[in-house]
C-alpha cells in the first residue's frame, strides 16, 4: 500500500510537471505570435461533456456539484478552435472547483446570442455562442480582476502557492480567446 501510495504521487507530479510546462509553452507561443487557431464549426455539447468528465473528480473530491446548463433539443454549433476552446472551459471550470467551497455549486452554462456581450471583444452581426462558467465562491475582487490575467498571478496573494496551479491558465484562455 505504501508504495503504491508513493508510485500515484510519482504519477500525479509528473502529470503535474507535464501540465506545467505545457502551459509554459503554450505561453511562449502565443507571445511569439507562433499558435495558430483554427476557424472551423464544431458541435458545443460533446465539448462540453467532455470537459465535465475530466473535471467532475475533481469536484466530487471536494465535494462540489458540478452542472452543464445548455438545451441539449437543439444541435449548437461554434465557429472556432474545438481543442482550444475546450483548453478555455478546462481552464475556467478547474479554477471554479479550486475556489469553490466544499458543499458549492460549479455550472457551465451555454447559450446562443444574437449579438456579443457588450464587454466582449468581438464585432459582427452573426450569432453568438456564450459559454460561461459560474460558482458560488467567494470570487474576484473587482480591483484585481485584471490582475489575474497576469502571467504567474494568483488573487489570494498575488504571487501565490496556496491553491494548486501555476497562474496561467487565465493567461492562456483569454490570449487563446482573443486569438479565436
Amino acid at each position: 500500500d505504501t508504495q503504491r501510495q508513493q508510485v500515484e504521487r510519482i504519477g500525479a507530479s509528473g502529470r503535474h510537471l507535464l501540465a506545467l510546462v505545457n502551459e509554459v509553452l503554450d505561453l511562449a507561443r502565443v507571445e511569439a505570435g507562433r499558435l495558430t487557431v483554427s476557424h472551423v464549426a464544431f458541435a458545443v455539447a460533446p465539448v462540453v461533456d467532455a470537459c465535465l468528465v475530466l473535471v467532475q473528480p475533481q469536484a466530487e473530491a471536494r465535494g462540489l456539484a458540478l452542472h452543464a446548463r445548455l438545451d441539449r433539443h437543439a444541435p449548437m454549433y461554434a465557429q472556432g478552435d474545438e481543442q482550444r476552446v475546450r483548453q478555455i472551459l478546462l481552464n475556467l471550470l478547474s479554477n471554479a472547483v479550486k475556489f469553490t467551497e466544499p458543499g458549492g455549486r460549479v455550472t457551465l452554462g451555454v447559450e446562443v446570442l444574437e449579438r456579443p456581450d457588450p464587454e466582449a471583444r468581438v464585432h459582427g452581426s452573426r450569432r453568438w455562442v456564450a459559454f460561461r462558467v459560474s460558482d458560488d465562491g467567494r470570487g474576484i475582487p473587482d480591483d484585481q480582476v485584471e490582475t489575474v490575467f497576469a502571467p504567474f498571478v494568483q488573487v489570494e496573494r498575488g504571487h501565490t502557492r496556496d491553491r494548486d496551479g501555476s497562474g496561467l491558465g487565465l493567461t492562456i484562455s483569454r490570449r487563446l480567446a482573443r486569438l479565436m
